[in-house]
Protein backbone atom coordinates (compact mmCIF):
# COMPACT_ATOMS: atom_id res chain seq x y z
CA UNK A 1 0.00 0.00 0.00
CA UNK A 2 1.47 3.45 -0.93
CA UNK A 3 1.68 6.24 1.73
CA UNK A 4 1.10 8.65 -0.84
CA UNK A 5 -2.41 7.07 -2.05
CA UNK A 6 -3.96 5.92 1.62
CA UNK A 7 -4.77 9.47 3.43
CA UNK A 8 -6.15 7.70 6.58
CA UNK A 9 -2.82 5.19 6.25
CA UNK A 10 -0.56 8.84 5.94
CA UNK A 11 -2.41 10.37 8.87
CA UNK A 12 -1.18 7.42 10.94
CA UNK A 13 2.08 7.38 10.01
CA UNK A 14 2.04 11.71 10.95
CA UNK A 15 0.70 10.16 14.03
CA UNK A 16 3.21 7.72 15.18
CA UNK A 17 6.19 9.91 13.90
CA UNK A 18 4.89 12.27 16.35
CA UNK A 19 5.09 9.96 19.38
CA UNK A 20 7.91 8.64 18.64
CA UNK A 21 9.47 11.78 18.58
CA UNK A 22 7.82 12.66 21.90
CA UNK A 23 9.18 9.16 23.38
CA UNK A 24 12.48 9.82 21.57
CA UNK A 25 12.94 13.15 23.95
CA UNK A 26 14.42 10.98 26.93
CA UNK A 27 16.97 9.75 24.61
CA UNK A 28 17.76 13.23 23.32
CA UNK A 29 19.05 14.34 27.06
CA UNK A 30 21.36 11.27 27.12
CA UNK A 31 22.73 12.94 24.41
CA UNK A 32 24.98 16.15 24.60
CA UNK A 33 25.11 19.52 22.96
CA UNK A 34 24.49 20.42 19.77
CA UNK A 35 22.94 16.56 19.10
CA UNK A 36 20.51 17.48 22.11
CA UNK A 37 19.57 20.55 20.86
CA UNK A 38 18.67 19.93 17.28
CA UNK A 39 16.59 16.76 18.68
CA UNK A 40 14.58 19.59 20.80
CA UNK A 41 14.52 21.88 18.15
CA UNK A 42 12.73 19.07 16.04
CA UNK A 43 10.54 17.85 18.79
CA UNK A 44 9.37 21.80 19.96
CA UNK A 45 8.80 22.06 15.80
CA UNK A 46 6.89 19.04 15.59
CA UNK A 47 4.61 19.82 18.40
CA UNK A 48 3.52 23.18 17.38
CA UNK A 49 2.95 21.93 14.14
CA UNK A 50 0.18 19.65 15.99
CA UNK A 51 -1.07 22.59 17.76
CA UNK A 52 -2.13 24.76 14.44
CA UNK A 53 -3.89 21.44 13.38
CA UNK A 54 -5.65 21.35 16.57
CA UNK A 55 -6.70 25.29 16.41
CA UNK A 56 -6.80 25.20 12.64
CA UNK A 57 -8.87 21.72 12.33
CA UNK A 58 -10.07 21.33 15.61
CA UNK A 59 -10.76 24.41 16.77
CA UNK A 60 -8.51 24.43 20.58
CA UNK A 61 -8.85 26.89 23.05
CA UNK A 62 -6.29 29.62 22.81
CA UNK A 63 -5.80 28.98 26.58
CA UNK A 64 -5.33 25.42 26.12
CA UNK A 65 -2.85 25.90 23.22
CA UNK A 66 -0.83 28.67 25.58
CA UNK A 67 -0.71 25.68 27.89
CA UNK A 68 0.72 23.04 25.86
CA UNK A 69 2.88 25.47 24.93
CA UNK A 70 4.48 26.03 28.00
CA UNK A 71 4.69 22.32 28.83
CA UNK A 72 6.16 21.63 25.67
CA UNK A 73 8.55 24.61 26.51
CA UNK A 74 9.51 22.52 30.15
CA UNK A 75 9.63 19.26 28.69
CA UNK A 76 12.05 19.89 26.07
CA UNK A 77 14.66 22.56 27.33
CA UNK A 78 15.18 24.02 23.72
CA UNK A 79 17.58 27.00 24.05
CA UNK A 80 15.89 28.25 20.77
CA UNK A 81 12.07 27.80 22.04
CA UNK A 82 10.35 31.26 20.47
CA UNK A 83 12.19 30.96 17.29
CA UNK A 84 11.87 26.62 16.69
CA UNK A 85 7.64 27.48 17.88
CA UNK A 86 7.55 29.89 15.36
CA UNK A 87 8.43 27.92 12.69
CA UNK A 88 6.49 24.98 13.81
CA UNK A 89 3.61 26.96 13.80
CA UNK A 90 4.14 28.70 10.74
CA UNK A 91 5.35 25.49 8.79
CA UNK A 92 0.96 23.86 8.92
CA UNK A 93 2.55 20.58 7.64
CA UNK A 94 -0.07 18.68 9.30
CA UNK A 95 -2.89 21.18 8.76
CA UNK A 96 -2.01 21.33 4.95
CA UNK A 97 -1.91 17.56 4.76
CA UNK A 98 -5.26 16.88 6.67
CA UNK A 99 -6.68 19.25 4.61
CA UNK A 100 -5.84 17.34 1.78
CA UNK A 101 -7.33 14.18 3.18
CA UNK A 102 -10.78 15.67 1.79
CA UNK A 103 -10.35 15.04 -1.87
CA UNK A 104 -9.13 11.01 -1.10
CA UNK A 105 -12.18 10.45 1.89
CA UNK A 106 -16.16 10.37 1.70
CA UNK A 107 -17.54 12.86 3.84
CA UNK A 108 -18.31 10.61 6.84
CA UNK A 109 -14.84 8.86 6.39
CA UNK A 110 -13.54 12.73 6.63
CA UNK A 111 -15.65 13.60 9.46
CA UNK A 112 -14.35 10.24 11.32
CA UNK A 113 -10.94 10.88 10.48
CA UNK A 114 -11.57 14.61 12.06
CA UNK A 115 -13.16 13.34 14.87
CA UNK A 116 -10.70 10.98 15.84
CA UNK A 117 -7.27 13.59 14.98
CA UNK A 118 -9.37 16.12 17.31
CA UNK A 119 -9.67 13.59 20.37
CA UNK A 120 -6.02 12.65 20.05
CA UNK A 121 -4.95 16.56 20.31
CA UNK A 122 -7.48 17.29 22.83
CA UNK A 123 -5.60 13.93 24.45
CA UNK A 124 -2.41 15.44 23.89
CA UNK A 125 -2.87 19.02 24.78
CA UNK A 126 -4.36 18.23 28.61
CA UNK A 127 -1.91 19.44 31.22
Amino acid sequence: MNIRHDPLLKLSVMALGFACAVFASGYATAQSGDAAQKAASAQVQLAANYARLAVDVCGADPKSVEAYKTSVGKQFQDQNFAADWATGWNTHKFVTDFQGMKAHLSAADYEQQKADTCQNAQDQMKP
